[in-house]
């Protein structure tokens, strides 16, 4: 393969990668997603935003949403778990 050919090889697979990249971007955030369709039925934004909630840190929020996870036979994956709780923290908790 001449270097000419690489090289378009690597600028096609480089364009590629942004086009899809970008368009992955503005899909919607999986965590968002999964609380919507799962968290939901149970959990509104006052359960987040209250005085006295029982969460006090991230490592206790992932844990909240795995027991939730559990108990509801949702039978996600470790990213999963870990998308629903970076969404509750980035949009109500904010540790």
């Amino acid at each position: 393969m001449s270097k000419v050919n690489i090289r378009k090889s690597l600028f096609l697979s480089l364009f590629v990668l942004m086009t899809e990249s970008t368009s992955y971007a503005s899909a919607p955030d999986s965590g968002e997603l999964l609380h919507r369709e799962n968290c939901q039925r149970c959990h509104q934004a006052e359960v987040y935003t209250r005085p006295d909630r029982v969460v006090k840190n991230f490592p206790q929020l992932k844990q909240r949403v795995k027991q939730c996870e559990l108990m509801n036979d949702l039978m996600w994956f470790e990213e999963e778990v870990d998308a629903v709780s970076s969404y509750l923290n980035r949009n109500f908790y904010l540790f």
